[in-house]
């Protein structure tokens, strides 16, 4: 008996569902209530891929991650892709670690920023979240050397 409710539970229509409601349903509750915030990177004034932002709280505890995509775009997800970040006023740090391979064929990790931006004690970027703003414009641009 208990085998079957264990098989029937990861079964059905609603074990893809991502919803929202869903989502709280799993979480005991009510979701964070979030602001849509994205923008470009730039390095140099270009868009640029590879670049991990991370997000830290006034006890510079680090509260959320992204990372830029081919355009240099990227946004903030929460509760699900893409949903924002809580509203508050955060400092940002960067990473530049684009997907490279070396000669035996594994993934380089070095940050070609070379920690310039990654220190949230010493950053100068800060980020405001206005719970009544959307923002879609949220950019930087950083410099390579």
């Amino acid at each position: 008996m208990i085998l079957a409710l264990i098989s029937l539970a990861g079964c059905g229509s609603s074990s893809g569902d991502v919803s929202k409601e869903r989502l709280a349903a799993m979480a005991g509750g009510k979701l964070a209530e979030v602001v849509p915030v994205s923008g470009t990177v730039t390095v140099d004034g270009k868009p640029s891929a590879g670049i991990n932002l991370y997000l830290y709280d006034k006890s510079n505890a680090r509260v959320r991650q992204c990372r830029t995509s081919e355009q240099g775009k990227y946004c903030w997800s929460t509760n699900v892709q893409c949903d924002g970040l809580e509203p508050g006023s955060y400092k940002v740090a960067f990473r530049h670690i684009p997907v490279e391979r070396d000669n035996d064929g594994n993934e380089a990790a070095e940050d070609l920023f070379k920690s310039r931006y990654s220190n949230a004690k010493k950053s100068t970027y800060t980020l405001k979240v206005d719970a009544s703003s959307p923002a879609s414009a949220v950019d930087y641009d950083l410099k390579s050397k």
